[in-house]
């Protein structure tokens, strides 16, 4: 079985190998310099462009394997998230889920527990170039788990590019990782998607929400739940949060060497929401 930084390994591998200019080390460097900066005033600047294969780079080695870990913890807290993935086949929507945390948390949990027989992901998303970053992980788990990932372009403010999709929103499981921060800047658009995700979705589906500790970002989807019958399962504010020991970082060692240490620990608040 892959572990996470394996799995993100031979991403970043793959990745690195495919930027041809010949000064994208110190490119990378600036890349994640400046990732820092704007999460930091993320709420009022809103999120920015993936579009080149840089950022995307700096934003997987920096981001993407923490991320997915804070999930897989979620998973573990909660019985009825864990239910709701227990189905012979078991439908996901990961929303803004281009960057690729919400599968690989929800991967590491099937590979160390009873696995689907079919799991399908749908991955809402503005940034289409995603599917090119991780368009071989499918391969890479494959002895251990049969998925299928769907990657389907959308802008949560512009309702014409999601007002056509049904499965989607009729998923088992939905999850928003560190996705809220992204959009918060446009919310007074986003609350249309909201509206019409949560009124669609079937009774008894789970809506697992994690992002960085901010009372505006947890007011905000308390708020949008509370007003479509969304019972909240469990909710954490503020809560420390640490990439889980065990993890082998040395598959990953030639990039640390390069740019640094990925993030291993955050203040986080998270939410588990059940559709009644």
């Amino acid at each position: 079985m892959p572990t996470y930084f394996e799995i993100v390994g031979e991403t970043l591998d793959r990745s690195y190998g495919d930027i041809e200019d010949t000064e994208k080390d110190k490119l990378i460097t600036k890349r994640l310099s400046e990732l820092s900066a704007h999460y930091a005033k993320l709420l009022t600047t809103g999120g920015t462009s993936y579009s080149d294969e840089i950022t995307r780079f700096a934003y997987v080695f920096r981001y993407a394997t923490a991320h997915a870990d804070y999930l897989h913890q979620v998973v573990t807290y909660s019985p009825d998230l864990r239910n709701a993935l227990a189905g012979d086949a078991v439908t996901v929507s990961c929303i803004g889920g281009g960057p690729g945390s919400d599968v690989l948390g929800l991967l590491k949990y099937f590979l160390s527990s009873n696995k689907p027989q079919k799991l399908i992901f749908f991955i809402l998303d503005r940034e289409s170039a995603w599917g090119e970053t991780w368009a071989d992980l499918d391969a890479t788990v494959s002895q251990d788990l049969h998925t299928s990932r769907n990657y389907m372009p959308m802008d949560v403010t512009v309702p014409a590019s999601y007002q056509p999709f049904v499965k989607p929103f009729k998923a088992n499981v939905f999850t928003m990782l560190y996705f809220l921060s992204e959009i918060y800047k446009y919310r007074a658009s986003v609350n249309n998607f909201f509206d019409v995700c949560f009124s669609k979705m079937n009774a008894g589906a789970i809506l697992v929400v994690l992002d960085f500790h901010d009372s505006n970002l947890e007011q905000w989807i308390d708020g949008c739940a509370s007003k479509h019958d969304l019972e909240t399962l469990m909710a954490m504010d503020d809560y420390g949060v640490t990439m889980t020991s065990g993890e082998e970082k040395s598959v990953i060692k030639k990039y640390m060497d390069k740019f640094g240490y990925p993030k291993l620990k955050a203040q986080v608040f998270f939410r588990i929401y059940r559709k009644t």
